[in-house]
């Protein structure tokens, strides 16, 4: 980026991520800056139309996009739902696409009801 007007389209540069990524593309990704081993345990499970990602049970990981108000409160119970089939001792991690809600109201909903719901930590990408 060099500043110079014809490349200064804010509307453009709102997705951070490389067009035609895959929801493994993005996990693998993810896995590799946050210093998780590719080994890990992984079970997936389609919720809300895309793919939930569940390493060893302290990391969750859903990539999907267009995620209303509804789609996300599906998201949130699965998570629960998922997670206390399995209850742990450790922290639980969630991460999600940050361009993938409607809007910034969805995401702090679904951040509040991660919160309620017992999780400690929520990230994005």
């Amino acid at each position: 980026w060099d500043g110079t007007p014809d490349q200064l389209n804010l509307l453009e540069a709102v997705d951070n991520l490389v067009a035609g990524r895959t929801a493994d593309d993005l996990l693998v990704e993810m896995m590799l800056r946050m210093g998780v081993e590719l080994t890990t345990p992984l079970e997936t499970r389609e919720v809300a139309g895309s793919p939930l990602y569940n390493l060893a049970g302290t990391l969750f990981a859903y990539f999907g996009t267009d995620i209303t108000i509804d789609r996300a409160n599906e998201v949130s119970k699965a998570l629960a739902e998922w997670r206390d089939e399995e209850p742990g001792d450790a922290d639980t991690t969630v991460v999600v696409r940050d361009t993938g809600f409607v809007d910034s109201a969805t995401k702090l909903n679904f951040a509040a009801a991660l919160k309620q719901a017992g999780f400690t930590t929520l990230r994005s990408i």
